[in-house]
Formats: C-alpha cells, structure tokens, sequence
C-alpha cells in the first residue's frame, strides 16, 4: 500500500468518530488537544504506559466511569504487547473514522500504531494531530530530555530485508537527543554513515533550529573521532514540518545505496517521523531501529504547549 501524508489548515479538519491519546508525564501537551475538542468525539481512547503509571494515576482515576474514555495499558519495555493492544483498538473501531494525537506517543509506539493501520487496511485515511512546544529542556543550562540507553532494537513492523552480504548504512535524522544515537553508532558499527539535521526554514521554532545543528555537530564529531571503521560519511538536511519533503529526500539517499542494508534512525519531530512511515512502505527493505532511553526528563520535558498541526494520512492501493 501507498500512502500520502497531506497537511491540513486547522479550518479544514473535519472531527473523526475516535481520537487515540496518549497519557503522559508531558501533562499540558496530552491534555491540550483532548481538552479543547473533546466534546466532538464518539469515543476517546486513552494509553498509559505501566512504567509511568504512578505519575498519572490521578488521571486514570478522573477518567474512570466516563463512558466517553477507554483505557488502555501499553508499555515502553514491551512493543509486542503494546502492538497487540493497537490491534485490538484497530479492529474494534475498524468501521470509524480515527483522529490520532501523536505527540506523548514514543517515536517507536507511533511508527507501530501507523503500521497496524496500514496493515489491516480497514481505513481510507486517518488524521493525525501534533502539539507544538513551547520549550524543551535541552534549551537551559545542562538541561536533558532523555539519559543513557535501555535497549536498542528494530521497530516492530519495520524490521526491513537485511542481508548478510551487503554492508550496513546508518541514516540519522539527528533530533534533540544525541546520546541514544551515539550509542546506536557504537551498538551497528557501520560502514556508511549518512547524517541530517532539519532545514533551517522547515524547523518548528527558531530556537529548536539552534539547538539542533548543535547536536547534529556533536554526532558528527563523534562520528569522526570515535569511529574508525566507517570508509564514507555524508551528510543531507530533511524538512521536520513537512513529511513529503522528507520522504523525497530520504527516498532519494536510499535509492543511492541499494547496494547497502539502509536503517533509519527517526531521531527527529513526530512530523518527519511520518515522512518516514512513507519511506518505509515505498522501500521494504529499509530497517527502522529504536533505542529506549534510561530515564526521562519527567520534571521539566517541555514547558507548555505552542499550536496544534494537522495531517490526514491518505491510504492509497498500489
């Protein structure tokens, strides 16, 4: 299956019958869209991961005995039972029209529910909603989103075609958080790198632009001074705000390397992660790899809510 990701004007979004949430102990960015619009859905379904579950437990009680809300229980340690329970979501609404606020889902947990979706084919198009911040963490002295590494695996639904024979390429859509990438570096051992940050003009605040060609400058000088196994390094700027502009890129540097096993690593804004679904499902080769932080920022993550963006994933027959 195809698909196309198209943006969409706030007065042009039309409600769907479910909207999927995710809880999060980023409380002002789950509730923002939630409580605004709220009133305009069918039904609500509400994720909580069990790891966090005593920062909200507050919240989970609140939403208790409301029959507008199902809850949920997914976890960050466990992607196959956290896919089991997005297959049974998919199935039980498979004849609604689903609205998905995609912003406190984790990178891997969004790429495996968009998946699902894909796979069962049950829906023309579904619409996704993003929250922007105001602030991030990383944007203060010695301030962190995320610290040290847990695990490092492929996504589920995206572990791609991989042979033996060929050599392995790390694509990095640098974000803010270069510690799990540096530890995906030294996990692959790669033979080619080929390293991207955001466009200047497609970042979704100035000062998240800043703040990423800083950190794509710290992986890139890790890659030149750790590494020694690596006979090509290159690098390529993607859009963060628009999923189409980044698949043409993408799609562009793996048609280049066909003669190597390509994995993306979507270190980026949901909003590209998108343009990688796309990517994924034009090249099924290609491997998607996830590393599970440590620990998260819980205290100070992010410092209040910026806008809501809009996209419809359009589900196209080949």
């Amino acid at each position: 299956m195809s698909i196309s990701i198209i943006p969409i004007k706030e007065s042009e979004k039309f409600f769907s019958e479910i909207l999927l949430v995710c809880i999060s102990f980023e409380t002002k960015r789950w509730k923002a869209y939630l409580s605004k619009y709220k009133d305009k859905y069918q039904k609500i379904i509400l994720f909580y991961n069990k790891e966090f579950v005593h920062l909200y437990k507050d919240h989970i009680e609140d939403y208790k005995g409301d029959n507008l809300y199902e809850l949920i229980e997914t976890s960050i340690n466990d992607p196959l039972d956290t896919a089991d329970k997005y297959v049974e979501v998919v199935k039980k609404y498979k004849d609604k029209l689903v609205d998905i606020d995609c912003s406190t889902f984790t990178h891997e947990h969004i790429l495996i529910l968009i998946k699902i979706f894909i796979h069962f084919e049950y829906n023309k198009n579904i619409n996704i909603i993003y929250t922007g911040v105001d602030e991030y963490s990383v944007g203060q002295t010695g301030g962190w989103l995320s610290k040290g590494t847990k695990d490092i695996r492929n996504v589920l639904g995206y572990s791609g075609s991989l042979l033996p024979s060929k050599q392995l390429h790390l694509i990095i859509m640098v974000g803010l958080e270069n510690e799990r990438i540096e530890k995906i570096i030294e996990e692959y051992e790669p033979n080619k790198i080929t390293i991207g940050k955001c466009t200047e003009n497609s970042s979704l605040d100035n000062k998240f632009s800043i703040l990423n060609q800083k950190h794509h400058q710290r992986v890139d000088d890790f890659i030149k001074n750790i590494l020694s196994n690596i006979n090509d390094s290159q690098e390529f700027e993607f859009s963060c705000d628009n999923p189409e502009d980044t698949y043409e890129v993408l799609n562009a540097i793996i048609n280049k390397n066909i003669q190597y096993n390509n994995i993306i690593i979507a270190g980026n804004s949901k909003i590209s992660t998108l343009g990688v679904v796309k990517v994924t499902e034009a090249n099924e080769n290609v491997q998607l790899c996830y590393a599970q932080p440590l620990e998260y920022n819980i205290e100070s993550y992010t410092s209040g809510i910026k806008d809501f963006r809009y996209f419809r994933i359009k589900f196209n027959e080949k």
